[in-house]
């Protein structure tokens, strides 16, 4: 009857967790959590094409096109490189 209705709306008053808690849990909707989902993502797969692009043009670009100017080069950095190519990297690195 309605004794016990007041019984059960006061135990679930009682909790000792905050109403505020409990309301956060389920603040967030499900379509806006996949959407930050979803745009973490694709952020992420923009910047690997990023690194794969930076990583061509630092380790295959560049070189190709220092050696291959360097090879006619009489003298100065270049040269140096020409002969010992192996030199390219610490000169990146440093």
């Amino acid at each position: 009857g309605p004794r016990r209705s007041v019984e059960l709306m006061s135990s679930a008053s009682a909790s000792t967790e905050p109403t505020e808690t409990r309301e956060t849990l389920t603040d967030t909707p499900l379509p806006v959590a996949m959407s930050v989902g979803i745009v973490c993502s694709l952020i992420g797969y923009l910047y690997s094409k990023c690194l794969k692009c930076g990583f061509n043009v630092l380790w295959e670009t560049i070189p190709t096109a220092l050696f291959r100017e360097s090879a006619g080069a009489g003298g100065g950095l270049l040269s140096v490189i020409a002969k010992h190519p192996s030199m390219y990297i610490p000169l990146v690195v440093t």
